[in-house]
């Protein structure tokens, strides 16, 4: 008999861009290291921008009457799409979070991201262990900073993107930068058949005044 209480997964559209847009950043950021820095610029870029142990991150309330509560209104929404009239889910960056640490499974993930909204901008605080990227030894260090992120969907089309980037309180260099920029996350995001199911269903999203407002066709 199944039971339940247990909770939902929801898979890549909640919870699984933020393992992507980290993944973006570090094989981007090592591949211009690869192909433009010499060795010994390579290792003194390593050692400027990563750290040999990671950062506290931010913990969120993920108690359980309000994941239940958070949860209820997700279920409300996506029960609401089979009605055909127009469903609008609001979302602040605490309840994000609250989502996000209310999940057993991802709870090590939780220890590593914190997402946090100023105005009409998305940011998500990291401290991530690196792997090594080829010949490129990262393993044993850990990547601590701010990732800026743009975020639209339109009409079932996903443009999700790394803006910008600050590693120990400072930018990450031009050349990195433009890499990231070039990269639709939301490309990735909808390889995922559950994933690209449930974005065909959002006629909008937008962050707008601290919160991320997606709306139904």
């Amino acid at each position: 008999m199944t039971n339940e209480t247990q909770p939902k997964k929801r898979g890549c559209f909640f919870y699984g861009c933020i393992a992507l847009i980290i993944a973006v950043l570090v094989l981007a950021v090592g591949g211009v290291l690869l192909v433009r820095y010499t060795k010994g610029k390579i290792e003194s870029t390593v050692a400027e921008y990563t750290d040999p142990a990671p950062v506290q991150i931010e913990k969120a309330d993920a108690s359980p009457a309000k994941v239940k509560a958070i949860q209820t209104r997700i279920d409300a929404f996506r029960n609401g799409l089979a009605s055909g009239q127009p469903q609008e889910l609001t979302l602040t960056a605490d309840e994000l979070n609250t989502l996000l640490a209310g999940q057993p499974d991802l709870k090590e993930l939780a220890d590593k991201v914190y997402v946090s909204i100023e105005g009409d901008q998305m940011k998500a605080n990291i401290s991530w262990p690196l792997p090594d990227i080829g010949p490129l030894k990262l393993k044993g260090r850990y990547l601590n900073g701010t990732a800026n992120l743009k975020v639209s969907v339109t009409k079932g089309n996903v443009d999700l993107r790394i803006d910008d980037f600050q590693s120990k309180g400072k930018p990450i260099p031009t050349q990195f930068l433009q890499e990231l920029r070039k990269h639709n996350i939301g490309d990735d995001l909808q390889r995922d058949q559950q994933t690209a199911s449930a974005i065909r269903q959002i006629d909008s999203a937008e962050v707008k005044d601290g919160k991320v407002i997606i709306r139904s066709k």
